[in-house]
């Protein structure tokens, strides 16, 4: 590692500057080959007031905005609590400490944040496959690696067979009233599955922005005087990341089905609806990611249905210190 000839100066960003901002995750997007390719309003989206979050900088003398950091962690949370850090170095200033510096600094302001907010939180990255350096530089620091999720991939150029579910069972498009419904549902099974927090509606409004509801279903139980919601799909239309793919993806972001409805094919079924719903507008592929961890690895579920992993991403934790401090977020 050499030092920098350029001086810089670390300065607090927020929306004013999302247009500098979002010029310099496009250089990281591009240097980095990421699986994505964020758009301006994903880079405005950062500063969504669902999430506590500060934002620093770092400027060469001239201006040039060369680095950031991004800490957030939900305004509404349990507990317990991850905080999640996110950010990079312009390709043209990688090597000289500067990445090492910031994650010093995150990883103090997100002790700040969490302090007094939560009993026990931990700092949390994603870090995609082919960012050795950053998972290197983790590791080091003391971050264990959590869990990974898998980006797969399926072709729609043939039509797609849909799981038939039990005649009480009707598969129909999201509609805006079963939205807070959905959201309890999503609560529940993943404060199961992962003892994640509940979502305020004000966070799943902020993490749907891209939801497309002719994409998104709903599977409810007919039998009784009101229907049950027993699943749901969400899907993501990212326009953003089609001319960077070279192909249209319809994405299921979510998909989900209670205990009390599981060996019925409802996700089968979801899934085949979703896709024909993407290839009846000419979208080209369906995209997802899957969680893989030592409890679950539905790769094999998605194999079957003919997705292909395509990519890789691991999310690396560390425990943060939240001895008393008169430190506040404000």
């Amino acid at each position: 590692m050499t030092e920098i000839v350029e001086p810089i100066s670390w300065l607090p960003l927020g929306p004013a500057q999302a247009g500098d901002l979002y010029e310099l995750v496009r250089a990281t997007d591009l240097a980095d080959a990421t699986p994505y390719n964020t758009s301006f309003a994903e880079v405005q989206a950062y500063f969504d007031p669902a999430y506590l979050w500060r934002a620093t900088g770092a400027r060469t003398a001239s201006g040039r905005l060369v680095a950031f950091g991004l800490t957030r962690m939900p305004s509404a949370h349990g507990p317990d609590v991850d905080v999640l850090l996110s950010g990079g170095v312009h390709p043209d200033f990688r090597r000289h400490g500067i990445g090492r510096r910031l994650l010093a600094l995150q990883m103090r302001t997100a002790e700040q944040l969490a302090q007094g907010e939560a009993v026990r939180a931990r700092a949390c990255m994603h870090v995609d496959s082919g960012q050795t350096d950053l998972m290197n530089l983790l590791r080091r620091l003391g971050f264990q690696d959590a869990y990974s999720y898998v980006q797969m991939r399926r072709p729609l150029d043939a039509d797609i067979a849909i799981a038939e579910p039990p005649a009480y069972i009707s598969i129909e498009t999201l509609a805006q009233s079963l939205d807070d419904e959905v959201r309890r549902s999503h609560n529940a099974i993943f404060m199961e599955m992962a003892h994640q927090s509940p979502m305020s509606a004000e966070q799943w409004a902020a993490e749907r922005a891209f939801m497309d509801r002719d994409w998104s279903f709903v599977a409810l139980d007919k039998r009784g005087d009101r229907p049950r919601l027993a699943g749901y799909l969400i899907s993501g239309r990212y326009e953003q990341d089609w001319q960077h793919f070279g192909y249209s993806e319809g994405y299921i972001e979510e998909v989900a089905v209670h205990d009390e409805w599981r060996g019925l094919n409802l996700i089968s079924a979801l899934l085949g609806t979703a896709m024909n719903a993407y290839r009846a507008e000419g979208i080209d592929y369906a995209g997802m990611d899957v969680t893989i961890n030592p409890e679950a690895d539905q790769r094999e579920l998605y194999e079957r249905l003919d997705f292909e992993q395509t990519g890789q991403t691991f999310v690396l934790v560390k425990p943060l210190d939240l001895q008393p401090t008169n430190i506040r977020p404000n």
